[in-house]
């Protein structure tokens, strides 16, 4: 069975889509800051300081440059929105966001997914587990009717029964009510 999610080149296309927006974003914000007009200039350089000071990566883990790339489009509609409207940067913005977003729901997707998959393993084993237990019981049972004390079976099954006693104990463990735990220490 293949362990690769089918989300996941879903995941890298996405993510390419954003790195690519990132970049055209970064580089029209510094391309900027030499820009012959003070105000824009100015904007350019705030914002710039801002994007290194975020420190987005394209080689990140997906879910550290995702976190990175939500604040900083978070930052652009608020702090840095002056900043943003004055280069005209906003359709950047606005595609990152979405971009990241879907990148954000494909990653949480694969996971739900990857989860459940461990849980209907997990309960497969543990439905062949069950089997195997009771098929062992049946056996030991079997042994005691058919071939009775005499076979020299008896040591084999009281073997068998302290196994089977044990796996009651520790995998079938009851828990105690809270009323008869209450009775028990007093």
């Amino acid at each position: 069975l293949s362990n690769k999610s089918l989300l996941t080149d879903d995941i890298h296309a996405a993510d390419t889509e954003r790195d690519g927006l990132f970049t055209g974003f970064k580089g029209t914000v510094m391309a900027q800051q030499h820009m012959p007009y003070a105000d824009k200039a100015k904007a350019a350089k705030e914002l710039t300081q801002r994007i290194k000071d975020i420190r987005v990566r394209r080689g990140m883990q997906l879910e550290g440059e995702t976190a990175l790339l939500t604040k900083l489009t978070e930052e652009c509609e608020t702090t840095y929105a002056e900043q943003v409207d004055r280069l005209g940067v906003g359709g950047f913005v606005t595609a990152i966001k979405a971009a990241n977003q879907q990148v954000y729901s494909l990653i949480n997707e694969r996971t739900q997914n990857q989860r459940l998959r461990k849980e209907a393993e997990v309960d497969a084993a543990r439905r062949r587990s069950d089997v195997a237990y009771r098929w062992l019981v049946e056996v030991v049972n079997a042994m005691r009717v058919l071939l009775g004390e005499e076979s020299g079976t008896g040591h084999f099954i009281e073997f068998m029964n302290k196994l089977i006693r044990r796996y009651r104990q520790v995998v079938f463990a009851r828990r105690k009510r809270k009323g008869a735990a209450a009775t028990e220490e007093a």
